[in-house]
């Protein structure tokens, strides 16, 4: 029972986190929402699960799981592309920066 409370203590602490925290795009944010709020339905139990499916319109609370599992998925495979964008973007600057110093210490030589 006390590891039940933990766990569900830090997947809510996560939840209000990705409210608080300050992302550099919209899918992290989305990633850590969706994520916690996915750990928290699968430690509150069956029945509870499926009150919160009900209300949110799904059938039970396993497709509850289901499409919130596939719609983290999907916000981390997001992430992880925009992430490699970014990477990329910032190598193509570095390597420009490295050519042009590179010229600049090749025209003192």
């Amino acid at each position: 029972m006390i590891y039940k409370v933990i766990f569900l203590t830090i997947f809510f602490a996560l939840f209000l986190y990705a409210f608080v925290r300050p992302f550099s795009n919209i899918f992290a944010r989305l990633f850590l929402l969706f994520g916690s709020f996915l750990g928290f339905i699968s430690i509150i139990g069956s029945k509870y699960a499926n009150k919160i499916a009900y209300f949110l319109g799904v059938e039970n609370g396993s497709y509850l799981y289901l499409y919130t599992g596939l719609l983290t998925i999907f916000l981390f495979i997001f992430f992880t592309l925009n992430k490699f964008s970014d990477l990329r973007i910032m190598i193509s600057k570095l390597s420009r920066e490295i050519a042009l110093l590179e010229e600049k210490i090749d025209r003192f030589k």
